[in-house]
Parts: structure tokens; sequence; C-alpha cells
């Protein structure tokens, strides 16, 4: 079977079961307890958690689906990496870095050449679609040749860059542990990519270790559960018909009550049109009111004027009052600023002082940094080194391999070349046997005759 169809059939067993769990709602006890049963039976089928691989092509091939999902969550950061290299950077690794730089570098000239070669195609399709083609049209496919090889080549330039980024973040475990956890700054299409990747490994898994007598178990029970659906389906139509009766009673009794809303917005126009008119009598009686209030009002302001003069004189005597005190205020604001000054002076002196301290310290990590840079430089060749003897290491081992096989293969000859030797001299004994015996016979007739 393939992945869609398994896929397929777990799907139905969810539907089925989401279906006989609603089911249970509106039957009987009896038929529940029956019911969740067959659930608790086809969840014991269905579920894998406690199952392990046993053979070693189903584990290869789950490692595949691993390292492509571990793949895909590190190349689905690589922007976000991008934007923040500083902060990464000595983490990473200068060949990273500079790895990662040409990725976006890379990434942009494809996405151009991508662009382009759309446009391009899309031009040219219309073109020769509303009018008949021109000299122009071999210049438009020389074009659109050349933007499929920049497409090409920056895609193939690409495709290296991630592989030899990934490589290096294999042989960089602390780094690939922290990018990894770094998975909300991906964008929501590759979050969504990498679920359907882990739900694709969740379902191989489950076709890995369901065995074929587990598998006829399941059809077994999604007969049984389909056959009861289809009871299921017969009690909802039954539903559905007293359910149609209840709505038409219902409808009906709306009707009923529509009609006496109706009579009833009849009756509060009316009383909106005798609220009108009670609006227009209140109207001009406050109509009348107002006059009355405005020419109190002119008698009000009169007297508030004359407040108001008798206010100002008080005014302009509390200010006469004051002056001496804003003098003597004035002094003391004059004092306290000195001393503001003369505290901002020592802060500054202060400040000078702990500056040349972190200038000192500045210097002493940049000569730590020199020599931490120095020893990543040493570490980088014992890598090469140690990668170069592994190398060698392997092809010593291939070698070591070819000749032990080869020696089987002479071991395997020889002994069939003995076994061959050994069935001829066998049968030239045989041969040479029969010939005597032959010889033997004829002697004893001519004697006899005699």
């Amino acid at each position: 079977m393939s992945m869609t169809a398994v896929m397929n059939n777990n799907n139905d067993l969810n539907k089925t079961v989401a279906g006989m769990n609603e089911l249970t709602i509106n039957s009987p006890v009896k038929s529940k307890q029956k019911e969740d049963a067959l659930t608790k039976e086809i969840k014991k089928l269905i579920d894998t958690s406690k199952k392990k691989l046993s053979s070693l092509d189903s584990q290869r091939i789950l490692s595949v689906l691993d390292d492509a999902i571990l793949k895909i969550e590190i190349a689905t950061l690589f922007p976000y990496i991008i934007e923040n290299l500083d902060r990464y950077s000595i983490m990473l690794g200068s060949n990273l870095c500079s790895l990662l730089k040409e990725y976006d570098i890379v990434s942009g000239l494809f996405t151009k050449s991508l662009s382009n070669l759309r446009k391009l195609t899309q031009s040219y399709r219309i073109g020769s679609s509303k009018r008949k083609l021109t000299e122009d049209e071999e210049y438009k496919e020389i074009e659109i040749k050349e933007a499929k090889e920049n497409y090409q080549k920056y895609s193939n330039q690409l495709s290296d860059i991630i592989k030899s980024s990934l490589r290096l973040f294999r042989s960089n475990p602390s780094a690939l542990n922290t990018i990894r956890t770094e998975r909300n700054e991906r964008s929501s299409e590759c979050t969504t990519m990498i679920e359907y990747m882990n739900y694709l490994n969740e379902e191989m898994f489950g076709r890995l270790v369901t065995t074929p007598e587990e598998e006829k178990d399941q059809q077994r029970t999604t007969i049984q559960v389909m056959a009861r659906e289809k009871k299921a389906l017969s009690l909802i139509r039954k539903l559905d018909e007293e359910l149609a009766v209840t709505t038409k009673e219902k409808e009906d009794m709306i009707q009923e009550k529509n009609d006496v809303i109706r009579s009833l917005k009849s009756g509060i126009q009316t009383l909106e049109q005798g609220s009108d008119l009670m609006n227009r009598k209140l109207l001009a009686d406050a109509q009348k009111i107002e006059s009355v209030e405005l020419k109190n009002s002119h008698s009000r302001t009169a007297t508030l004027q004359q407040d108001l003069i008798q206010m100002k004189q008080n005014y302009q005597n509390t200010i006469n009052k004051h002056k001496e005190s804003e003098f003597a205020l004035r002094k003391r604001k004059y004092k306290i600023e000195t001393e503001a000054e003369n505290w901002i002076q020592n802060y500054d002196n202060d400040m000078t002082e702990r500056q040349d301290e972190i200038d000192e310290l500045s210097t002493i990590y940049k000569d730590e940094k020199s020599q931490l840079e120095e020893l990543e430089t040493r570490f980088s060749i014992l890598a090469k080194e140690y990668n170069e003897i592994q190398e060698q290491k392997r092809i010593a081992l291939e070698k070591r391999e070819k000749a032990e096989r080869e020696l089987r293969m002479m071991v395997k000859a020889a002994t069939i070349l003995q076994s061959f030797w050994r069935a001829y001299k066998c049968r030239k004994m045989l041969k040479a046997k029969q010939k005597k015996g032959k010889k033997g016979k004829g002697g004893n007739g001519k004697k006899k005759k005699r």
C-alpha cells in the first residue's frame, strides 16, 4: 500500500471514531457501552506509541525523514540568522558566517533571476497570443534562454551553499542546538511545512510498525464501524424528518408572533405621532422661558463686571506684595544653581576616571580576543589534520576489505578448480578401469576357442 492510501485509511478511521462518539450521545446506555469498547479497540489498534521498529530498512527510512526535517529546520532559519549575524558570529565561526553572507547574496540574485524569468515568459506568452510572430521573437527567446541559464546557475550555487552550511552546522552541535531553539522566528509557511513533515514521519512510523495481522484487524473494525454508521444514518434520517415537522410547527408559531408584532408596531406609530405633538408644545414653552432667562442674564452680567473690576484691583495689590518674596527666592535659586554646577563638575571628573578604567579594560579585552582568534585558527588546522587522518584510515580500510574480498574470490576459485580437477581424475581412472576389464574378457574367450 502507498502512503496516500495509508493516510486515507487513517483519516477514515478517525472520522468513523468521531462520528461514533457523536452518536453515543443520543443512544441508549447499553449501545453506548458497546461503542465505547469498540472505540477503545480502534484506538488500541491505531496507537503506535509503545511499538518499536524491528527491521533495519524501516529504521533507515525514519532516519532519512528525521535528517530531512532537521535540515529543513536549519535552512528555514537562515534569514533570521543573517539578520542577527553579529549576535551569532562567535558561536558559528568564520567559515559558516562567510557561507551565510554568500547565501544572502546568492538568494537575492536567485529571486531576481526568478522574477525576471517569470516576467519574460509572461510577456512572451501574452505577445504570442495577441499578435502574430515578429522579428523580436527570436531576441525574446534568447533573453528567456539566458534568464533560464542564470536561474539554473544561481539555484545550483544556492543548493551547494546550503549543503555546505548544513555540513558545518552538523560539525558544530552547540550552534545547531542554539539555532533550533529559535523556532518562533520561522515564517508561517515554513512552520506548516515542518508540521506536515512531522505528520508524515508519524504516519510512516505507524505504517512501518503495523503488521499485516493488525492491518486486517483494523479493516475488520472499520467494517464494523461502517455497519454501525449505516444504522446511525438511518436514525439520523428519521430524526431529520421529525425535525422538519417540528420546524414547520415553529414557523407557523413564528408567523402568528409576527402578526402580533405588526399590530404592536401600528400602535407604536400612533403613539409616536402623539408624542411629536407634545414635543412641539414643549419646545414652544421652552422658547418663552429662554427669552425670560436672557433678560435676567443681562442684569447679572452688569453685576459681574463690577465684581471683576474690584478683583483686578485686589490682584494688583497682591502682585506688589509678592515682589519682595520673589527677589529673595531668586537669590536662593542662584545659590542652588551654583551648588549644582559644582556637583556636576565633580561628577564629570569622576566619570573621566571611570572612562580611563574602561579604556584599559577594552585594551585587555582586545588582546584576549586576538589570542582567542589564534587558538581558533590552530583548532581549525588540527580539525583539518584530523579529517585527513580519518580519510586515510577509511581508504586503508577499503583497501583491506577489497584485498579480503579478492582473497575470498581466489580461494573460492581454487576450491572450484580443485573440485573440477578431482572429478576429472576420477572420470579418467574410471575410464582406465573399464578399458582393462574389456581386455581381460577378450583374452579368456580366445583361450577357450583353442
